[in-house]
């Protein structure tokens, strides 16, 4: 292996540049950082898309003898419900 930065010859377990002293390993924490965000992200588009799934077929099984009034409350609820799981996924990262 060689050094990014002064492309002198390293072993693969060196932390440090011998010749330039230039830190080889990446810190953990910016990478543990990243990863919390993403998982964080895609907590919440899976919380919603549940919630929004849930709420849509409560809401289709509250209203069905009136399929008038069902298919204008169907969105609501899935909005509503959206925005119930997204709430439970804020709650799950505090």
């Amino acid at each position: 292996m060689y050094c990014p930065a002064c492309s002198s010859p390293i072993l693969a377990t060196d932390a440090r540049c011998i010749n330039c002293n230039k830190l080889l390993i990446e810190s953990s924490e910016k990478k543990s950082e990243e990863f919390k965000k993403a998982a964080e992200f895609v907590d919440n588009k899976i919380y919603y898309g549940v919630g929004a799934f849930i709420g849509f077929l409560i809401t289709l099984a509250f209203f069905y003898p009136d399929q008038e009034l069902m298919t204008k409350a169907s969105p609501i609820g899935a909005v509503v419900g959206g925005l119930i799981g997204r709430y439970f996924a804020k709650q799950q990262w505090k």
